[in-house]
């Protein structure tokens, strides 16, 4: 019961306040809990964090996985879907780490990555499921983990040279490229199964 009035009371802080402004000691005020009782449940405030990052993907693969298990539904508008949750997921992270970003240092670029791998293994699991839908799949894992790092690395390249709070600018740039980087990784043609030489 403590554990998920510890979370819930943190979330609303990191909304109001955000996570790099928020300590302990105020979540535990705001849940009449003694701060050496949060420890009994979290290590960190990050541990907090990370507990509430599960629960979001927890919610996100409820949430859609009719859709991603749905065979009418194309690959590449599955994918279109998927990295829509993708910087979603960073924008909901980067308000909750830091509300406002009129101060930024290299620390907090760093810690803004840092938690947003955290979300990596649900990524990878994601784009697994959506190859593997194909007969003759392959095991793509590592071919997926680089598909990541470079998507991700153009999210850092696009916040760096424009507007931090462009969501749909973002979108606009990053999902083109990265449904192209898929086709490569994949095949040509996503509703079809791909040729791939096995590595």
């Amino acid at each position: 019961m403590h554990k998920e009035a510890i979370k819930t009371a943190a979330l609303e802080l990191f909304n109001q306040l955000s996570f790099s402004k928020t300590a302990i000691k105020d979540i535990a005020q705001a849940c009449n809990l003694g701060k050496g009782t949060i420890y009994l449940y979290f290590e960190s405030k990050d541990a907090i964090l990370l507990s509430i990052v599960d629960d979001r993907l927890s919610k996100l693969e409820q949430e859609y996985h009719d859709r991603f298990n749905d065979p009418a539904i194309s690959r590449e508008d599955k994918l279109a879907t998927f990295l829509d949750i993708l910087i979603n997921e960073y924008f909901s992270l980067k308000n909750l780490l830091f509300r406002s970003f009129e101060h930024v240092d290299n620390r907090m670029l760093q810690d803004i990555f840092q938690k947003f791998d955290s979300y990596r293994p649900w990524f990878l699991g994601f784009l697994q499921r959506l190859y593997n839908d194909q007969p003759g799949s392959v095991e793509l894992t590592a071919d997926f983990n680089d598909y990541i790092d470079l998507v991700v690395g153009r999210f850092i390249l696009y916040t760096i040279r424009n507007d931090w709070s462009n969501r749909e600018g973002l979108r606009l740039a990053v999902k083109p490229l990265a449904i192209r980087l898929f086709k490569q990784i994949c095949g040509a043609d996503l509703n079809t199964p791909p040729l791939l030489i096995e590595k």
